[in-house]
């Protein structure tokens, strides 16, 4: 059971980081890239804040 929330976890993060290069990728292309900087750093606020929730919940 918990092999698989481990597994369906680490596919979320591999999700959030393929969009957060998204982000950066596409925010080398444009003149003003602050929108999709700004896209990128909350999207790993976000994943960050997700991977101390889930290791405070299987870890502790």
């Amino acid at each position: 059971m918990v092999k698989n929330e481990v597994l369906e976890f680490c596919e979320s993060l591999i999700d959030n980081v393929t969009v957060i290069k998204g982000y950066l990728e596409f925010s080398a292309e444009k003149d003003s890239p602050r929108p999709y900087i700004t896209k990128a750093r909350a999207e790993l606020e976000m994943l960050t804040r997700n991977l101390v929730n889930f290791m405070e919940q299987k870890c502790m």
